[in-house]
């Protein structure tokens, strides 16, 4: 990975630009560029090289946050679930919020197996802890849509498949993994009670 992308990149995971927003901060316009840099650039060594795989994910019950506490106590709980979601990643791994509840992973160099397994330690450190906005405990849940980067897709395809895959798991109900394949879509969950 070219160092000054890293660097560029690593910048912004860790720092907030002064008086802005969270909401600001995780959905500004240099998040989209270098998601869409990544996976330009995931898609190219694909083609010559190792493959890769662009992770969708949905935070569910954050409304259950938003109803009872208001838009800042949510906006508090992501920057928790990023936080979670960031420790349970590679250095390298780019993590950006795409929309109000989903953040999307870009993974260069990893096979699909790989990436599934990445998927599943993102489902379980949600799962796996206790989210307490102003004294108040919330249960949130883990969804994740996985797209392979081969190098045969190009960027907007990529990214079409990964919130596919996305869709799918939403329906598959909380704390789902499913995968996008052109012909047959893999769907797996935590050995876990349904909640």
């Amino acid at each position: 990975m070219d160092p000054q992308h890293a660097q560029k990149r690593s910048t912004h995971q860790e720092a907030e630009p002064p008086g802005q927003a969270p909401s600001e901060c995780l959905r500004d316009r240099p998040s989209q560029q270098l998601l869409d840099e990544d996976l330009e650039q995931a898609t190219r060594r694909a083609r010559s090289g190792p493959a890769g795989a662009l992770l969708v994910l949905h935070v569910s019950d954050l409304n259950q946050v938003n109803d009872t506490l208001g838009r800042s106590a949510g906006e508090q709980a992501l920057l928790i679930v990023r936080q979670r979601l960031q420790s349970a990643l590679r250095a390298d791994d780019l993590l950006v919020r795409v929309d109000g509840d989903e953040f999307a992973v870009v993974l260069q160099e990893i096979t699909l197996k790989e990436a599934k397994s990445v998927a599943e330690r993102l489902v379980q450190a949600i799962r796996g802890f206790c989210f307490e906005v102003d004294g108040q405990p919330f249960d949130l849940a883990l969804r994740v849509g996985i797209a392979p980067i081969d190098g045969s897709l190009d960027t907007p395809a990529v990214l079409a498949r990964g919130f596919a895959a996305l869709s799918h798991a939403k329906e598959a109900g909380p704390s789902r993994v499913v995968v996008s394949r052109p012909k047959v879509a893999w769907a797996g969950t935590l050995a876990q009670p349904r909640r």
